[in-house]
Formats: structure tokens, C-alpha cells, sequence
């Protein structure tokens, strides 16, 4: 298994006495992909390109997709309240799965640069 396919680890979010636990694996990914009829890919491209000016109700489809591994009666209410106290959680779940991915302006690993010249 190539190491880019390992997952990092949970995000962890306090909502009142409740802890919650969130984690963007596959499962989270197709959960998503199932409930909304968008494509993880094409959402997580979206999210890149436009930070936080995204679809509000894809993004809290995605938060509770991300929460059924550990929470699987995760409602969106309970995503809802899990993105009020922790407004970037998600971003830190997604950072986790995917820790080789390429930030804004560098080039994804195996990508050519623009040529010079």
C-alpha cells in the first residue's frame, strides 16, 4: 500500500459534554458522494479553489459524511453544531487524510512544473 494511501488520523471537535470524532477517509468520501450525487473529486477541487465560498448544505453533508465512522446516527443537525464550534475541523480532517497533497501554487507530486524558457 503506497504511503499516500495511509490515514493520518481523526479530528477530534468538543460540543458541549460531547466529543466528537471526525475522519475524511473513503467511506466519508462515497457517503457524501451518495447523499449529495456530487463527486468527492469535484467537491473537494471546489473547496480548494474557493475556500470557504462554498454550497453551505454540501459542505454540512460532508462534515456528517465525515462523522459516520464513528457517529453512524450522525444527523446534520449534529454536523451543524460540530461546524459551529469548530469552523475548520473539516479542513484538519482533510489535511489528515490527504498530508502529501499539494498546497495553493505548488505542483501535485509526479506533476511537471510549467516550462521555462
Amino acid at each position: 500500500m503506497s504511503d499516500a494511501a495511509v490515514h493520518r488520523g481523526p479530528v477530534k471537535v468538543k460540543v458541549g459534554d460531547k466529543e466528537w470524532t471526525i475522519i475524511a477517509d473513503i467511506n466519508a468520501l462515497c457517503d457524501f458522494q451518495d447523499a449529495t450525487g456530487v463527486t468527492a473529486a469535484s467537491f473537494l477541487r471546489d473547496l480548494d479553489a474557493n475556500g470557504d465560498d462554498v454550497d453551505v448544505k454540501l459542505l454540512r453533508e460532508f462534515v456528517r459524511a465525515t462523522l459516520l465512522e464513528h457517529h453512524p446516527d450522525a444527523t446534520l443537525r449534529d454536523a451543524g453544531k460540530v461546524m459551529n464550534a469548530d469552523p475548520k475541523a473539516y479542513m484538519r480532517a482533510i489535511d489528515a487524510a490527504f498530508p502529501d497533497a499539494p498546497k495553493d501554487g505548488e505542483a501535485a507530486p509526479g506533476e511537471d512544473q510549467a516550462a521555462t524558457g
